[in-house]
């Protein structure tokens, strides 16, 4: 369930790539930046900015963090 308080938290949940990241996650399950910049054609660090921008509504968080190709990644 999410709790919106003011504007400026319905803008954040409302934004069009956000809706998009949700529905992404909600089908194909925990994915991270990299898979979601693929899926929904926009860069790696614009994914995280937009999930990190979900996460302070805490309607996302991360389910794991992997090692891929030597780096640590969050999966949401």
């Amino acid at each position: 369930m999410v709790y919106i308080q003011d504007g400026k938290q319905l803008e954040t949940y409302m934004h069009p790539k956000r809706q998009h990241i949700l529905r992404e996650l909600g089908v194909q399950g925990p994915m991270t930046a990299k898979m979601l910049s693929d899926t929904l054609e926009m860069i790696p660090p614009s994914a995280k900015h937009h999930v990190s921008r979900l996460m302070e509504l805490q309607v996302v968080e991360v389910d794991h963090t992997a090692l891929i190709h030597g780096i640590t990644e969050s999966v949401w």
